[in-house]
């Protein structure tokens, strides 16, 4: 992972050597807020690097170290995340500690189980897992009945028709071998036996409770009376199809997969999170948009959830979705641009070209071939990123770029660099 600030090109991946820089030609006013720890910082001056994932973002800079965005609002920042280039599967807030989780032991009748954190190093080495991974123990050795570890999933309401797999590595440090359990708090589930090396075990269910956030959202793992055992990376991950485990850290703000390299993102909190351009950006008659971000994180998507880049004054500048199908540009009511594009939840790389006569609209590199609006050629004036609305609701933002042509009109090689840039930026699409 390049940690950078240099000048110039910069090495993004092994077959893939470019960055925005190479667009600075001319007169053109590029604007490139691509997101990276080392651009990041916990004051308006840009002086204070962020603390790691989860921290509150006050200020960017781009890759010549120029101050970019600011937001001096605690309230409205967005939080720095890292998350697996293949996308977030496992719903757990956490499963690499137990503070501030809420995580607990619930004894049955007879239970008598406690819950403490270990190193096991070697055994967890063996597995092949992502550094930093702890084992939990669960000591019930003295109970006459079983104890159950609870996880929260954390992800609120849910519908019945989205179904689960449980999983976890499991390990007997004494006692029974029998009557081992992964479930949820809702409903109970075949025995397991277990061994005295770590095994992954894993549940599915079709059991949820529409519309309530109630124990079936939890995970649980039931220890016999009388054994010790210890659990490795607890999963909670909807669907029917067990997939590779995931390290979550700093309540979901940090995600790591083994042999999965990383990507950086801001994250939005649903209420109205965004940061002011140091300089205001004016688009010109010939420019370029991108962003690799999410339409939203949550099922439900409504129509102020997808502003990427916008205006304190709503009427000046917005680049949005008003729908999961629709890619808007407008500087007002009155003069605004609108392409039917693939309908995509998830992760996804929106691509603007604006030039009289000859406007293009992308989504993940897919030629939009519908303008389902076509009031005027807007030429907006951007001052935010996100802002108008609500923001992102519960979104992601990965990286972004402002290009007006200015006397260098942008070629399609370059339209092309800054597509593939973006896609290595946002990751696989989930």
């Amino acid at each position: 992972m390049n940690l950078g600030l240099g000048i110039g090109p910069t090495f993004i991946g092994p077959a893939f050597l470019w960055s925005p820089s190479r667009l600075r030609i001319g007169t053109r006013d590029v604007r490139d807020l691509t997101v990276r720890p080392n651009r990041l910082f916990s004051d308006t001056a840009g002086t204070t690097l962020i603390s790691g994932p989860g921290a509150e973002v006050a200020a960017m800079r781009d890759s010549r170290g120029v101050l970019v965005a600011t937001q001096a609002t605690s309230a409205a920042r967005l939080k720095y995340a890292v998350q697996p280039a293949v996308g977030v599967r496992n719903t757990l807030r956490e499963n690499m500690a137990i503070a501030a989780t809420g995580w607990s032991i619930q004894n049955a009748s007879g239970g008598a189980g406690a819950l403490t954190v270990v190193d096991d190093a070697a055994a967890i080495a063996a597995l092949s897992l992502p550094p930093g991974v702890r084992a939990y123990r669960v000591d019930n050795s003295t109970g006459t009945g079983p104890s159950r570890f609870a996880m929260g999933a954390g992800n609120g309401t849910f519908d019945s028709a989205v179904n689960f797999t449980l999983s976890a590595f499991i390990r007997s440090e004494s006692g029974s071998l029998t009557d081992y359990q992964i479930r949820t708090g809702f409903g109970g589930y075949p025995s397991l036996n277990v061994t005295t090396e770590f095994v992954r075990y894993s549940r599915t269910s079709t059991q949820r409770t529409s519309g309530t956030s109630n124990a079936a959202d939890t995970l649980w793992v039931e220890v016999p009376a009388g054994a010790v055992a210890l659990i490795v990376l607890p999963q909670h991950e909807l669907g029917l199809t067990l997939t590779a485990p995931q390290a979550v850290r700093t309540s979901g703000f940090d995600v790591s997969e083994a042999g999965v390299r990383a990507v950086h993102r801001l994250a939005y909190d649903g209420v109205d999170d965004f940061m002011d351009l140091a300089t205001a950006w004016t688009s010109g008659a010939a420019y370029t948009l991108a962003a690799a971000h999410n339409l939203n994180d949550s099922a439900a998507f409504n129509s102020t959830a997808g502003t990427i880049f916008g205006n304190t004054g709503s009427t000046s500048g917005r680049f949005f979705r008003s729908t999961r199908s629709l890619s808007n540009i407008e500087t007002d009511t009155g003069n605004r641009r609108a392409a039917d594009t693939a309908s995509v939840s998830g992760r996804v790389v929106d691509l603007a070209r604006m030039i009289a006569g000859g406007e293009a609209f992308y989504r993940n590199g897919v030629l939009s071939t519908s303008f389902a609006e076509n009031d005027g050629d807007p030429e907006p004036v951007f001052n935010t990123l996100g802002r108008s609305g609500t923001g992102y609701a519960t979104g992601s933002f990965f990286s972004g770029l402002m290009v007006s042509d200015g006397d260098t009109p942008l070629t399609v090689a370059e339209r092309q660099s800054i597509q593939r840039y973006m896609e290595y930026q946002r990751g696989t699409v989930a």
